[in-house]
């Protein structure tokens, strides 16, 4: 039998704009973002930021550890200096198109994929699944190259 609304009876739940069983996450699947307490999310490791701090203002890094107490140790760009910051201190870095990024807000948080357009305040970005997804720009974070 078909259900209209989840297909074929007993088959998948999947829903438009629900991460799929196929997508990658680099942020743990096991817990569910409905059951976690209201906090301010961590950003992932591997994302260029933008520090705004009095004695780093405007420098660019990497983050390289978030901490479980919401500060996150920054590589930056033009020293061998770690920094150790809040998130209030960090300003994602805007990629460009035919960047790697990952998904920092949202349902699909975590997952990895390559900017393939900007509009206005809009990214088109094509997902590791091959998905097209539009997602704002304050969503994505531009991943670093090893």
């Amino acid at each position: 039998t078909t259900d209209i609304v989840g297909g074929i009876s007993g088959g998948s739940t999947w829903a438009p704009g629900m991460p799929s069983a196929n997508e990658s996450s680099i942020f743990d699947a096991s817990l569910p973002s409905a059951s976690k307490p209201e906090v301010l999310e961590l950003l992932p490791e591997r994302i260029e930021v933008t520090l705004k701090t009095a004695d780093h203002d405007g420098m660019r890094g990497s983050i390289v550890e978030a901490g479980d107490d919401g500060t996150y140790e920054v590589l930056l760009n033009d020293k061998v200096e770690r920094v150790r910051v809040v998130q209030d201190e960090l300003e994602l870095v805007r990629p460009a198109k035919k960047e790697k990024v990952v998904i920092v807000r949202g349902e699909s948080r975590g997952t990895l994929g390559t900017l393939i357009g900007i509009d206005g305040q809009d990214g088109i970005v094509k997902m590791q699944n091959q998905d097209i997804r539009i997602l704002s720009l304050q969503d994505v974070g531009r991943l670093t190259t090893d």
